[in-house]
């Protein structure tokens, strides 16, 4: 009868390492990628809306914020794990419909700004109606992370994060020491 031992650990680094030091394991980015989430109905409405009531009122970029959000957002929720992928959409709708009863008879992508303001108010107001808030908090993230992600809007206000992601990389390596694996 054959006994198997565990695969023996290497002695070596592999790639361009010091011996001792960390080895950053293999990934496999273009596993990752993949089709975006497109969004139909209401839960689309509900993010037009969203974006709608979160982009500056007087912006002169020379890009549309609404096609540039929405396809964000579809790349965004296509990434996201299994449960959330299919219940956010549900959630948007849900978001959208809720507005009949609690604001009047209209969806809130119908409502008109002011309206649809007071609706998230109370939404947000309600402790019952939490679910509905985090919603509400999760479309707001997605069109402001949208909306500032733009390159024309960071150059805007002047937001370089490579030099900041570089910055902290010098500084990692100068006080631990490691080989970058952020």
């Amino acid at each position: 009868m054959a006994t198997t031992t565990p695969e023996e650990p290497r002695d070596e680094p592999q790639g361009d390492a010091g011996p001792g030091s960390l080895v950053r394991p293999e990934t496999y980015p273009e596993r990752r990628v993949r089709e975006p989430l497109r969004l139909r109905g209401a839960a689309r409405r509900t993010l037009v809306a969203a974006i709608e009531l979160v982009v500056p009122a007087r912006t002169s970029f020379r890009f549309d914020a609404v096609p540039f959000c929405v396809d964000f957002a579809e790349r965004y929720i296509a990434c996201l794990p299994p449960l959330l992928r299919a219940l956010l959409p549900r959630g948007l709708a849900l978001f959208d419909w809720a507005a009949v009863l609690l604001a009047g008879g209209r969806r809130f992508s119908r409502l008109e700004r002011a309206r649809r303001l007071r609706y998230i108010e109370r939404v947000e107001g309600a402790r019952w109606l939490s679910p509905l808030a985090e919603t509400w908090r999760a479309a707001r993230g997605l069109a402001v992370t949208a909306f500032y992600s733009h390159p024309e809007v960071r150059a805007h206000l002047r937001y370089d994060h490579q030099a900041w992601l570089d910055r902290k990389t010098r500084e990692r390596r100068e006080r631990f020491g490691a080989p970058e694996p952020w």
